[in-house]
């Protein structure tokens, strides 16, 4: 793996990765002509599944952004879909109960961002990152996956956040 920001080539997608303390959301990010948004529809999964996790990102490296029109000024007084999802009563809310993962997919790498806490308990600014690292594409999407779960088992900063992983029934454990 590597820290070199792969600046010489133009991102093919961009996705947000929600984590929260009981579940992962992924929206569609679509692409406009005023910049990319996060719309329904949005994955949610058990972000402990790896599989789960896996399946989630493969399938959004497979839709990419799709182009769209920009969304109804309207919604921005509205909630976003993350918002109402999580019951978050703002996006400061939002920040506070997830942990935030920027996914950038280009030719050959894949760019994981992820921020640390600011004093507020909401995400830091974007020069103070938790995990900066890009993968290579051959790693494949279990890499990604792989990465970020690695990442998760380092952090303490999210209430209810656990890896208990459930441990498969045995003869003598039924």
């Amino acid at each position: 793996m590597s820290n070199v920001n792969p600046v010489t080539e133009k991102s093919v997608s961009w996705h947000g990765l929600y984590i929260l303390a009981d579940r992962a959301l992924l929206p569609t990010r679509i692409e406009t002509e005023q910049g990319d948004f996060d719309v329904e529809p949005i994955r949610q999964f058990d972000y402990r599944s790896r599989l789960a996790l896996i399946e989630a990102l493969a399938a959004a490296f497979m839709t990419g952004n799709p182009e769209a029109e920009v969304p109804p000024l309207e919604n921005k007084k509205k909630p976003t879909p993350m918002e109402k999802l999580v019951g978050a009563k703002s996006w400061t809310d939002l920040e506070r109960k997830s942990i935030y993962f920027s996914i950038m997919v280009y030719p050959s790498t894949v760019r994981l961002e992820s921020w640390a806490r600011a004093s507020d308990g909401t995400w830091s600014d974007e020069k103070e990152t938790a995990l900066d690292i890009t993968i290579p594409l051959s790693a494949g999407v279990e890499g990604v996956a792989d990465t970020i779960l690695e990442h998760l088992r380092t952090r303490r900063d999210l209430p209810g956040m656990t890896f208990d992983f459930p441990q498969p029934k045995t003869a003598r454990g039924a």
